[in-house]
């Protein structure tokens, strides 16, 4: 099991809402990524944003634009600055350090009879 899980995107008034994108809560990522296609549907101009280049486990250099947005999981909502990548290798975004790990505490149970992830709100 995968922890992938759906999340709920907000960019000012415009919103991404749940089952349409997911998310694999990574803790060796260092930031919240997602597709630039997602910043377009939240009409973010995404090559407006802070531009931070990164290496990703592919190898490849890429260049994340950073934009303030609203991140829902479940029934929790938090304001981080994530990153919008052109050409995500990925089918899904990713929920990193900044942004996700230090806003929510999460565990890990990967029994193989009842694997879940669960995420709680930080105070």
């Amino acid at each position: 099991m995968r922890p992938i899980i759906p999340i709920r995107l907000i960019y000012r008034h415009r919103e991404l809402t749940q089952g349409r994108y997911s998310a694999l809560i990574d803790s060796g990522a260092d930031w919240c990524l997602f597709h630039a296609e997602v910043a377009a549907l939240l009409g973010i101009e995404c090559a407006q944003g802070d531009p931070h280049p990164f290496v990703g486990v592919e190898g490849i250099q890429r260049t994340a634009f950073f934009h303030s947005v609203q991140l829902i999981v479940g029934s929790s909502m938090v304001s981080t600055r994530a990153g919008f990548v052109e050409r995500f290798p990925f089918a899904y975004g990713l929920l990193g350090q900044a942004g996700f790990f230090d806003s929510f505490l999460v565990t890990f149970n990967k029994e193989l009879a009842s694997p879940y992830v669960e995420i709680i709100r930080r105070q």
